[in-house]
């Protein structure tokens, strides 16, 4: 029975996809439709569905028009004639009123008891959700005769409808965010509750449970609505700006800052440091009011995560500095603080450069690359006066003397005054190749190490490790050369 429902799905498959319009309309009108056999429809209606996009626009809604408009045997079974429809997207997309219609029906099929009719209404929602549509609805109507797991699946296109209508619409969605927008939030704080009253009961571990990983999800879904509306709003051009006012929304940003900050390390969500990043690019000074308590519910908190272990939390770390960093760009006066924040950047980057301790973890490669692009930015980047003081002081010789200041302090016991001398100017004429600025503070290096008795064989790993790689590869390139139990080692490293 199966060989042969295989056959003529295949059969279906290749008759409709050879079939032309003339075809079709004749095909209607001699009933070949009707002569199929009852069991076999869905066989035919997989067939149809499955040459969606294979026939041109105009093909395919004479084509779809002839299925539709059959009265004698559309009501035969109702959910395959709606999974036809529901395969052609572009169609649907063409007839705005067909398709209130269609989900209205779907909606009607909800009630259905017989299983089959609702894996095909579930099929439906989970491939048919990126095409929006107004229609009126009451959810408890709905779902009431619905499963647990068809509830899920229809809250969950609901929020999908929500992220396509801010993308569309942008601004003019502002009316149905502000709508839903208190019982998003009361929804936030509740999971919130839940999540760290179970925390406290049975500890960290317990956020790995699959409950709770579903509640955190919930969490983050609120947060990606508000931080999709507020990236995609354009408040500068809204015609009028008091029927898009984000204050309705900043308004329960204190919800959110509050549950970050009192919740345990591993419940806190990264994505409020992304909303609040995106909120302080998109509403520039409109949200400077709020930065304070932005930061003072974030700031400590997210530090003490991430001053500790360098690999703990990287989604975390990643937003947290891009939040520092949009905080920095939209509120400080470039003029009075660049010099500053040259000066420590500066300051840490050559600390990193000049720590003994550092380098094996780094790379000499990695520090070579960021004192170029320093010293790069200060005689070509950076056009406003570093030296506050003499702002006609160009802006090479205030770098110069800085380094130099910062040299004498730290290395005076152990470089004279001319390699001192020599080592900045190499900082500012090497800085256009990686290779010369990486020799020229592995020569800085050598002159440290050696006046302090230490070996310098460290210093060279990089050079050594790209050796040895290079011969393993080579070796690797002649059959029969490479031990099987070493290349069997290598795949495992690489898998694990």
């Amino acid at each position: 029975m199966k060989r042969r429902c295989g056959k003529l799905w295949f059969f279906s498959l290749i008759w409709i996809i050879r079939i032309q319009n003339e075809d079709d309309r004749d095909a209607g009108e001699t009933n070949k439709w009707v002569r199929m056999v009852l069991e076999n429809l869905s066989t035919l209606c997989w067939a149809i569905g499955s040459i969606s996009g294979a026939l041109n626009e105009d093909e395919e809604k004479t084509f779809l028009v002839t299925i539709i408009r059959r009265g004698k045997t559309k009501g035969c079974d109702r959910i395959k004639h709606k999974y036809v429809v529901g395969q052609y997207p572009r169609f649907l997309r063409a007839h705005w009123k067909f398709l209130k219609t269609v989900i209205n029906k779907l909606f009607e099929f909800m009630h259905e008891s017989h299983e089959g009719v609702k894996i095909c209404l579930r099929y439906f929602h989970q491939n048919c959700s990126q095409v929006p549509a107004a229609f009126h609805y009451h959810p408890r109507r709905i779902i009431c005769d619905l499963s647990q797991e068809q509830v899920h699946v229809f809250f969950e296109r609901c929020s999908e409808t929500h992220y396509c209508g801010v993308q569309v619409y942008c601004a003019p969605f502002f009316p149905q965010l502000k709508r839903i927008l208190n019982d998003m939030m009361s929804l936030y704080q509740v999971t919130s509750g839940n999540l760290n009253k179970a925390v406290n009961q049975h500890g960290e571990s317990v956020l790995k449970q699959p409950l709770l990983k579903t509640m955190r999800v919930v969490k983050r879904e609120i947060l990606t609505l508000l931080s999709t509306w507020i990236a995609t709003c354009d408040f500068d051009a809204a015609p009028d700006f008091s029927l898009v006012s984000p204050s309705a929304v900043i308004e329960h940003f204190s919800t959110v800052l509050v549950d970050y900050e009192m919740n345990v390390p591993a419940a806190r969500e990264p994505k409020v440091l992304s909303l609040l990043s995106i909120s302080i690019v998109s509403l520039k000074g409109k949200l400077s009011p709020q930065v304070p308590s932005i930061l003072n519910a974030v700031f400590a908190c997210t530090l003490e995560m991430i001053n500790k272990d360098m690999e703990a939390y990287p989604e975390h770390r990643t937003n947290f500095f891009q939040l520092l960093s949009c905080h920095q760009r939209k509120q400080r006066p470039v003029t009075d603080v660049l010099s500053e924040v040259l000066h420590d950047d500066y300051g840490a980057c050559l600390g990193v450069v000049t720590d003994l301790n550092q380098v094996p973890f780094v790379g000499l490669t990695n520090l070579a690359e960021a004192v170029c692009l320093l010293f790069q930015a200060v005689e070509s980047s950076i056009e406003v006066p570093l030296n506050s003081q003499n702002p006609n002081q160009q802006n090479v010789d205030f770098v110069y003397e800085s380094v130099a200041s910062l040299f004498n302090t730290h290395f005076s016991k152990n470089l004279t005054d001319a390699q001192i001398r020599v080592t900045i100017k190499g900082f500012f004429s090497f800085n256009r190749t990686v290779s010369k600025m990486r020799e020229h503070i592995r020569d800085f290096l050598v002159q440290i190490k050696e006046e302090a008795g230490e070996d310098t064989s460290d210093l060279f790993l990089e050079e050594k490790e790209a050796e040895i790689q290079k011969v393993q590869a080579e070796k690797r390139a002649i059959p029969g050369v490479a031990n099987p139990n070493d290349l069997r080692e290598e795949e495992e490293l690489e898998m694990g």
